[in-house]
């Protein structure tokens, strides 16, 4: 890798372990240490659902999406700017690298606006789904990250954003980390997960895909060789270089900590 690189790893979801801190934090430091500037995104979604079954509190999804109510939103903050957040920079701290914990709604970072969507009904009419405090991502307002970068400090962003009336949204960490690649003009976004990358056929099992183009997404999942989870993988990847970043890869996080080829599948606009 070229010294010198703008960096964004999304951390968290599933990939996020307490005892994977160590060896994350560490991949970090050396990036750092060879002159790269890393911004971390994080999700936290296994964490917020054991704090909220202490609390007593259900879980409620709705294709997939946490439906947020006030009370629900008060232990997302607590969970994700509080203990992932700091978890993840004591743990860089620790390893020698200046991380700075913040949420998107810090300075306006993550401007979001209200996830509105419709579904049909048992008689084909349109009835609007009510996700309660849960935002995708309008605008991203790059300069506070950048002002960290200049200063050698390594931001470390929970995924709330905030609307221009100040209210509080709860955004996915994915397309939050996609959009800040993309608004960074970032040489890499790397999507760390539990997988090694896009598993494709070949020769009568899977194997991981290098490299995949937008075209190449669009048929496997014609194909039905991309579903489920990977689908806003994959999308959140094209979005990134649509923003604006020149690169993305979905890689695993056992690899990124182990290895110093990140591996993975690269997705590209085009194949050149």
């Amino acid at each position: 890798m070229v010294e010198g690189k703008t960096i964004v790893l999304k951390f968290g979801g599933s990939a996020f372990q307490p005892e994977a801190l160590q060896p994350f934090a560490k991949r970090v430091s050396a990036y750092t240490g060879a002159g790269h500037r890393v911004v971390i995104v994080h999700g936290g979604g296994k964490e917020i659902n054991a704090m909220l079954e202490a609390l007593g509190m259900k879980s409620v999804f709705i294709d997939g999406l946490r439906v947020t109510d006030e009370a629900t939103l008060k232990v997302v903050e607590m969970v994700l700017c509080g203990n992932v957040n700091k978890a993840i920079v004591r743990s860089l701290l620790a390893n020698g690298v200046r991380a700075m914990g913040l949420s998107g709604q810090d300075a306006g970072i993550l401007v979001a606006t209200p996830l509105v969507s419709e579904k049909p009904d048992a008689n084909g009419r349109p009835v609007r789904i009510d996700y309660g405090h849960v935002g995708e991502v309008e605008r991203v307002h790059a300069e506070p990250v950048e002002v960290l970068l200049r200063n050698h400090l390594i931001p470390v962003i929970a995924p709330l954003g905030i609307t221009n009336q100040g209210v509080s949204l709860n955004c996915n960490a994915d397309t939050a980390a996609a959009a800040i690649a993309g608004a960074l003009k970032a040489d890499l976004f790397a999507l760390l997960t539990d997988v090694a990358g896009v598993l494709v056929p070949q020769n009568g099992s899977k194997a991981v895909a290098p490299v995949l183009s937008a075209d190449d997404v669009a048929r496997l999942k014609r194909e039905g060789v991309v579903t489920g989870g990977m689908i806003p993988k994959v999308d959140c990847c094209l979005s990134a270089l649509k923003a604006g970043a020149k690169g993305s890869v979905i890689a695993s996080l056992e690899n990124f900590v182990g290895a110093t080829d990140l591996g993975g599948t690269r997705i590209v606009e085009q194949i050149q």
